[in-house]
């Protein structure tokens, strides 16, 4: 049986990769709902009522509060993967001791 310690990093990168790309893409997309808002006519507010405004701007304020509460959350995730990731040197060592394990299997 062969161990690749590479094979081991390069899927470690790829999720790190596939999750950054979807964070940006998130960012992205909230970019775009940005420009959307500016671009919004501020004329409509004004035929709006004042009690849908409120409602509104309570909506608005629940969907922000949850959107940065999962932000919170990819960012907590993504640091602890990043701080409990293996290096490299430990990534030797347990080449060298599955090496050795295989070794001992044999005597």
């Amino acid at each position: 049986m062969n161990y690749q310690p590479n094979l081991v990093m390069q899927k470690i990168t790829e999720k790190y990769f596939e999750e950054e790309k979807a964070l940006e893409e998130k960012l992205r997309e909230c970019d775009r709902l940005h420009e959307k808002l500016k671009s919004m006519d501020t004329k409509n507010l004004s035929d709006l009522s004042l009690s849908a405004l409120q409602a509104k701007r309570e909506n608005s304020r629940i969907r922000n509060e949850q959107f940065i509460q999962d932000l919170i959350k990819v960012k907590a995730i993504l640091r602890t993967q990043s701080a409990y990731s293996p290096t490299q040197k430990q990534f030797q060592q347990l080449l060298a001791d599955y090496y050795s394990y295989l070794q001992d299997e044999d005597n």
